[in-house]
């Protein structure tokens, strides 16, 4: 003070920028500790005196970091886990030397108590020391594991089908509805279509996207699953360009073979749920799954197909084949994914609930992988891979690793793992990915898992709960 008294032109820019130099190193700090959010600054007040504006300073930032662990810690609460008790507006947090608003998308601070914790888009935090005060804005943008939204407008389940198509998530189908949903960010849903699409309620189906030889067109196709007010299975291939209109490719897509039991028929062919399927090589491909009636309709087949009604068998030759160890067991909910492991793209198959006797259990839990480049020769990568065996786990591949995620481990309690474990670039090993995530009490089985937006998202589970998470590194 005694200094600017004198009239003399001291410059304030070096002064400003250590402080911000200390800000940007503090907030990074922040970030690292917290594994949630980036903070980058967006505000800052002038002040006077260095030493009282660094103290500011830092009360600021512990109010940003008093805030942003709370808000880790509690993602699937509301503002009032947060904010002051009985303060109004509810989205303020005051405390001895800093005072703390929660602003809303719109820039507003937040006014209601139950606005959930996600809504928080920025944190304001005004740090006091003496005379001086000093404001940090910070974006709040999450990393690691984030809730997207508990409560989205569609049937929440698992046994759904999932995938990203023209730029959106889309949902479909589960054990309950037939609904179609879109959505650019995994929070504002659009139901494509009002009345039940053509193929009628199912759960269990998948649904791929692949161009259409016939026009070049990138399409939806859904295909398999089980009625949902039924016993029945599906065999059944559709295709849609939009979403909304389908068309029937083909009613009997995988065709009784010479050597099937009895339970499947030259009618319906070798229907199924519970199976796996993706793009790979310029065609379709399914794998596995469950007929639906005994230990006998248990699949452990390779089909491929490039328009959807011609599907050409391409594991185990022409004919039913026993169970020999050569290949991998048959199994329904199982996951398949496509991965490049450094020697080229090849398939892969994990996990699931085999018909093959273990234990002397009539079903058995699987936590092997196989992989394949041609769909008919295979290799047995893990005979048991480092995650317990389950079903129901769901699989994408992110920062050129296989990630496996949820699953069910006890079918006599239903337990499911909260677990995520993420395997090195040779699939040798594989390595949980600690902290476990935040899903309690949300469980997942048979989920929707993919990448979209260069994030992972997980889509409903077990505990029929309309829930979307999404993951950044």
């Amino acid at each position: 003070m005694d200094k600017l008294k004198t009239g003399k032109n001291f410059s304030k820019k070096p002064q400003g920028s250590v402080l911000a130099a200390t800000l940007i190193i503090l907030a990074a700090m922040l970030a690292i500790a917290l594994s949630v959010s980036v903070v980058s600054i967006q505000e800052r007040k002038a002040s006077i005196g260095s030493t009282r504006s660094s103290l500011a300073y830092q009360e600021a930032e512990s109010g940003i970091e008093n805030v942003m662990q709370k808000l880790k810690d509690n993602q699937l609460g509301n503002v009032s886990a947060i904010a002051t008790a009985s303060q109004t507006p509810c989205g303020v947090v005051i405390a001895e030397n800093y005072k703390v608003e929660l602003k809303d998308s719109s820039g507003a601070v937040i006014s209601s108590c139950d606005v959930p914790i996600r809504s928080i888009v920025k944190i304001k935090s005004i740090g006091y020391s003496g005379q001086n005060s000093r404001a940090i804005e910070v974006a709040v943008n999450c990393r690691g594991w984030c809730l997207v939204t508990d409560d989205a407008p569609w049937y929440g389940t698992n046994h759904l089908a999932t995938a990203v198509f023209q730029g959106k998530i889309w949902v479909m189908g589960g054990p309950a509805t037939s609904d179609i949903w879109s959505s650019a960010d995994g929070v504002s849903w659009t139901q494509e279509i009002t009345s039940s699409p053509i193929w009628g309620p199912r759960g269990d189906a998948i649904v791929l996207v692949h161009t259409d030889p016939a026009d070049g067109v990138e399409k939806l196709w859904l295909m398999g699953g089980n009625s949902t007010t039924s016993t029945a299975s599906y065999g059944d291939v559709w295709k849609s360009a939009n979403g909304k209109d389908w068309q029937l490719v083909t009613n009997k897509a995988w065709p009784k073979q010479i050597g099937d039991p009895s339970s499947i028929t030259d009618a319906n062919g070798r229907v199924r749920r519970q199976f796996s399927g993706f793009v790979f090589q310029g065609k379709m491909w399914i794998m596995g799954g469950w007929g639906g009636s005994g230990t006998s309709n248990y699949y452990n087949d390779v089909w491929s197909s490039s328009d959807g009604s011609t599907w050409q068998k391409v594991s185990g030759g022409g004919n039913w084949q026993p169970y020999d160890g050569s290949r991998w067991a048959p199994r329904s909910n199982h996951e398949t994914i496509v991965y490049d492991d450094g020697t080229g793209e090849k398939m892969w198959i994990m996990g699931g609930r085999s018909s093959v006797v273990a234990n002397g259990s009539d079903l058995a839990l699987k936590n092997d992988v196989w992989w394949s480049s041609d769909g008919s020769t295979w290799t047995k990568k893990n005979d048991v891979a480092d995650w317990s065996v389950r079903r129901g786990i769901t699989s994408v591949v992110l920062n050129n690793r296989i990630w496996v995620l949820g699953g069910e481990i006890n079918m006599t309690d239903h337990t499911t793992s909260k677990e995520v474990w993420t395997a090195d670039a040779l699939v040798n090993n594989w390595t949980e990915q600690l902290p476990v995530p935040p899903w309690s009490p949300q469980s997942f089985s048979e989920s929707g898992a993919l990448i979209y937006d260069n994030k992972m998202w997980l889509i409903s589970g077990s505990d029929y709960t309309p829930v979307v998470w999404k993951y950044q590194p």
